[in-house]
C-alpha cells in the first residue's frame, strides 16, 4: 500500500458538562461524532469487465470522539484550554474490484489520541453565552489498520490462477503508524449556564490534519484452498 494520507475536516457536536473549580479554572467533557466536512478522491471502483473506473469521495474524519479539557480564563473574555481526546473511525471502503461475482476489496480505519491546545473567546458571561476557540491539533498517538479480501485470488495476482487454482479466497492485513504531524482546529460553541459551578454546552468542530504513513507491517496473507471431496 502506498502513502498514507489522511485528510480530516471534522464537525462535530458535542453536548456535555463543564465545571467550573474557581472563577477562572474549568474542567470539560464531552461526546460527539466526526462527519466528512471536505470530501475528496478516497478510493475506487474497478469493474474488470467493462474496465470502468468509479472515484468515491470522502475522508477519514468520520467518527466518534471522546473528549476532555482543562481550560483557564483570564477574564470573562478570553482564555486559554489544553484538551486531549480519543478519536476512531469505522471501517471505510476505499477500493473495489469487481468481475461480475467475483470482488478484491481494502478496507481501513484508524483510532487517533490528539492534543488541542487553543485559545477561548468568551461573549461574555450571561446565562447563554457564545463562543469561539482557534488552537492545533496534535496527534500523540495512533494506528491505521488496512483489510483486503477477495473471493477470487485472480484479481489480487493472475499467478494465483495459475500455481494455486484451488484456492477461492484471499486475506491480508496491515497496520500503519504516521509521521508527527501538526494541523489546525476550530471551534464554535454555545454555553448554557445551569449555575456558578455547571453549565451545558454545544460545539461544532472543523478539524484539518492530514497524516503521512512512518511504518508499516504487513501482516502474512491467507490463501482459503476449496477442498474437493
Amino acid at each position: 500500500m502506498k502513502n498514507l494520507k489522511n485528510l480530516i475536516p471534522i464537525v462535530l457536536l458535542l453536548m456535555a458538562s463543564t465545571m467550573f473549580l474557581n472563577a477562572q479554572l474549568y474542567v470539560s467533557g464531552g461526546l460527539g461524532y466526526g462527519t466528512s466536512a471536505t470530501p475528496e478522491p478516497f478510493g475506487l471502483t474497478y469493474d474488470f469487465a467493462s474496465q470502468d473506473v468509479t472515484n468515491s469521495y470522502g475522508n477519514a474524519g468520520q467518527g466518534l470522539r471522546a473528549n476532555t479539557a482543562l481550560g483557564y480564563m483570564f477574564n470573562e473574555n478570553f482564555g486559554a484550554e489544553l484538551g486531549v481526546y480519543y478519536f476512531t473511525s469505522p471501517e471505510i471502503l476505499v477500493q473495489d474490484t469487481v468481475n461480475a461475482d467475483k470482488f478484491y476489496r481494502t478496507y481501513t480505519k484508524a483510532w487517533h489520541l490528539r492534543l488541542t491546545p487553543a485559545l477561548v473567546f468568551m461573549a461574555g458571561n450571561g446565562k447563554v453565552t457564545p463562543y469561539a476557540k482557534v488552537g492545533l491539533c496534535i496527534p500523540v498517538a495512533g494506528i491505521a489498520n488496512a483489510r483486503r479480501e477477495a473471493n477470487d485470488p485472480g484479481l489480487v495476482n493472475p499467478a494465483f490462477n495459475i500455481f494455486l487454482n484451488e484456492a477461492t479466497g484471499f486475506k491480508l492485513n496491515a497496520e500503519f503508524k504516521g509521521q508527527f504531524s501538526l494541523g489546525f482546529e476550530s471551534v464554535a460553541g454555545v454555553k448554557y449556564n445551569l449555575s456558578d459551578k455547571l453549565s451545558l454546552f454545544g460545539e461544532a468542530f472543523f478539524t484539518a490534519l492530514r497524516i503521512r504513513r512512518a511504518t508499516s507491517e504487513v501482516m502474512p496473507s491467507e490463501l482459503e484452498e476449496l477442498l474437493l471431496k
